[in-house]
């Protein structure tokens, strides 16, 4: 991205801020009072933040909560009355459970109708024809690859330019991470872009007169953090780490887990509530991390139609290290003036996506684990290449 003019504002008045739909999904549309989004809404009401948003991202939000959070709702509700280790609780808890899944969605909305009520939409730009098309067929950004649902970008990028071109006084902070549509503003000269919306959250932090000692308390305190970080992601389940390694590879028993190295990497002031001397800050980093497990490989199973069972599975143990991102949130207070910030650390989450440094697979060799399906006649062990493909081996399978 090209260097750009930084317009000077009023460091005692709000900051400006445009959110793209991908900012809600960055933070999950999180309706929680720790979340980002109600932070935004908190810095909104005490006047330190002006939230801006277009019509289409209004309704690019409300369309994913009333349809993909809500399929969600609706496969978590079917997993939980198929899971037979569930069922063994009472029935009536069973059911508050569903009852508040399926609530999600709906509270979901509800936080939404109030977040966008304390923010400020901006005027809709009808896009001419002419320009959107034109655009679209000399792959412009945000249309580089030429797909048909950048168009609701073109027309948000298009409103948002006329916006900024209408308040060359103000410095505008765009949040979101979509590259074709960094693009389409880039050129603006009083819009700055920032990646995800815990950077806004940091940058409005920033005016408050409490917030390098915050900083200097979490750094001086950070190898403290990062051992209880570290029994944190030890005690984490990991089953979900099997996907990392193959799509064919299944954990049934991880024997154990080591972290080997953490490294934070950036700390974000999410919070001040100067009034009540509260914080909220996260830790954000890379953990490396090295599993022992048992699996099973489905790579060479087959169904047998005759018998109608799968065979060819295998078992086995194996051991990996993986590179993870996760986020630590801190909360912070200040008892008095004079007091320094004492920090507990409230959670620590991981990132889905997992990066697979190394594996090591061993299938098990002893008697138990060998095929379970044998010839009638014969006794050999019937596997792929010898099955004769009417439930007898191929050396047998003739005379049937």
């Amino acid at each position: 991205m090209a260097d750009k003019k930084i317009v000077q504002v009023d460091q005692a008045g709000p900051i400006y801020a445009f959110l793209d739909t991908n900012a809600f999904y960055d933070a999950r549309f999180s309706y929680d009072n720790g979340g980002m989004l109600n932070r935004m809404m908190s810095y909104s009401k005490d006047e330190k933040l002006i939230i801006l948003y277009s019509s289409i991202v209004k309704r690019e939000a409300f369309s994913y909560v009333e349809t993909g959070l809500s399929e969600f709702a609706r496969q978590a509700k079917n997993q939980i009355k198929n899971n037979n280790a569930i069922k063994a609780a009472p029935k009536k808890l069973i059911n508050e459970i569903i009852e508040t899944i399926l609530g999600i969605p709906a509270e979901a909305k509800s936080f939404l109708e109030r977040f966008f009520e304390t923010a400020t939409e901006i005027p809709d730009t009808e896009i001419p024809a002419h320009i959107l098309f034109d655009k679209y067929f000399k792959k412009k950004a945000p249309f580089e690859d030429k797909k048909k649902n950048e168009f609701p970008d073109a027309a948000i990028a298009y409103g948002l330019e006329n916006y900024a071109s209408n308040n060359t006084d103000l410095q505008i902070y765009v949040v979101s991470n979509d590259q074709g549509f960094q693009k389409s503003i880039e050129h603006i000269d009083n819009i700055v872009i920032l990646q995800e919306p815990r950077d806004l959250l940091d940058l409005v932090s920033q005016r408050d007169t409490n917030y390098q000692e915050i900083i200097d308390c979490v750094s001086k305190s950070l190898p403290d953090l990062e051992q209880e970080i570290e029994i944190n992601l030890t005690d984490i389940d990991w089953s979900f780490a099997d996907r990392a390694i193959d799509k064919t590879i299944s954990f049934n028993y991880i024997e154990s887990v080591n972290v080997d190295k953490i490294t934070t990497s950036k700390i974000c002031v999410e919070y001040i509530d100067a009034e009540e001397r509260e914080t909220q800050v996260a830790l954000y980093g890379f953990a490396s991390v090295s599993l022992n497990f048992e699996y099973t490989d489905f790579s060479r199973e087959w169904y047998d139609e005759l018998y109608h069972v799968r065979v060819g599975t295998e078992n086995g143990r194996g051991k990996c290290s993986l590179s993870a991102h996760y986020s630590a949130y801190l909360a912070g207070r200040n008892s008095h003036k004079d007091a320094l910030w004492e920090f507990q650390l409230d959670n620590v989450e991981l990132d889905d996506n997992l990066s697979l440094i190394s594996s090591q697979l061993c299938l098990y060799c002893d008697e138990a684990e060998l095929p379970d399906y044998y010839c009638p006649d014969c006794g050999q062990p019937i596997e792929l290449e010898n099955d004769g493909g009417n439930g007898f081996c191929s050396t047998c399978a003739t005379n049937h």
